[in-house]
């Protein structure tokens, strides 16, 4: 068998120097042969004291490091930027907060040994619960950038990832990692599920604010759209439930929940209340399914009245933020 190639890990970080710590000793803890290891942080303009940080742990690590600041620019920039600082013939990007599981790399180069694989995408957990993807399979490619393997020459080929999918004034980013994946995949390269390539993400929505910041990403959709509408269709946000195949349902639930939202108010105030209850009756499923993206929960908390109240506005919150990215990007038909 063909010896497994070297790998340089690339983590973008930004004022989350603990998180990071953690995540460079889950390096330090890898199976596979760390003399072939580099590891490249990327500082995007810290101002935590992550520099005084990392220098005291690569003055006892051995693990062979890489410093490189810079200012702020946001993460697709500070991931390029580390993998033209690499070595290695294969990259693995992953981010400050995640931890790896102890054969990541080990298992990840395997799958390199066989000939024709460019990428390869492992499987990425939260703490304590089930995989980051819920409702979705591995046939289905996320290009999730904690926990991404591609080859060194391909991903410098393709140009990296394109830093027109962060808004820096808006501190918003979203879909690089799609958008490098679209290329990836409209160049002919294989990208390769990697089950047992498996890192720890933490939980990503603690409150409902979190929900919100999350929401309003989707700004970048549209500009995802009108470059690969064929890739968006198929690849964006599939989900599997039971025997059926759903794309972006959670788009469709704000949608449906707007007009049935109109719907109501419409009766109320022509004084038509017949239909008012099998409507309320959908919103409340509409609602659940809305919450279920977040919360993971069947049955919704409906007596947290922050969350329920901050989940009657999300729809609304998200399809401004969509609109305004139609706008921004000239794509109106990612509306549909």
């Amino acid at each position: 068998m063909t010896r497994p190639p070297s790998v340089s890990v690339v983590i973008p970080t930004f004022n989350r120097k603990k998180e990071l710590l953690e995540c460079l000793r889950s390096l330090e803890a890898q199976t596979c042969d760390l003399s072939s290891l580099e590891v490249v942080v990327v500082d995007d303009g810290s101002s935590d004291g992550t520099r005084e940080e990392i220098e005291a742990f690569a003055a006892r690590s051995h693990l062979r490091l890489k410093y490189i600041p810079r200012p702020h620019a946001g993460p697709s920039a500070a991931r390029n930027a580390g993998a033209r600082n690499t070595e290695g013939a294969v990259i693995a990007f992953t981010e400050d907060d995640v931890v790896a599981d102890p054969r990541w790399l080990e298992c990840a180069l395997r799958y390199f040994a066989v000939p024709g694989a460019a990428a390869v995408e492992g499987r990425t957990n939260l703490v304590n619960s089930t995989t980051l993807r819920i409702l979705e399979t591995g046939e289905t490619p996320g290009f999730l950038p904690c926990n991404l393997f591609i080859r060194r020459d391909v991903f410098l080929k393709l140009g990296g990832f394109d830093p027109s999918y962060c808004d820096l004034r808006l501190n918003i980013y979203f879909r690089e990692d799609a958008d490098f994946g679209f290329r990836l995949l409209g160049k002919g390269y294989q990208v390769v599920s990697g089950d047992d390539v498996i890192v720890s993400h933490p939980e990503q929505f603690r409150s409902i604010r979190d929900v919100f910041r999350h929401a309003r990403r989707y700004l970048f959709d549209p500009l995802l759209y009108r470059r690969y509408p064929h890739f968006y269709r198929r690849l964006i946000e599939v989900k599997h439930l039971g025997p059926m195949t759903v794309h972006r349902p959670f788009h469709y639930l704000c949608w449906f929940y707007v007009l049935d939202l109109i719907a109501i108010l419409t009766g109320v105030m022509s004084g038509h209340y017949t239909y008012l209850v099998p409507a309320i009756i959908i919103m409340f499923v509409l609602h659940a399914g809305l919450r279920f993206r977040y919360e993971r929960r069947i049955f919704p908390a409906l007596w947290k009245l922050s969350s329920t109240i901050g989940f009657l506005i999300l729809p609304l919150y998200y399809l401004f933020w969509f609109v305004r990215g139609c706008l921004r990007f000239k794509s109106w038909r990612a509306v549909l």
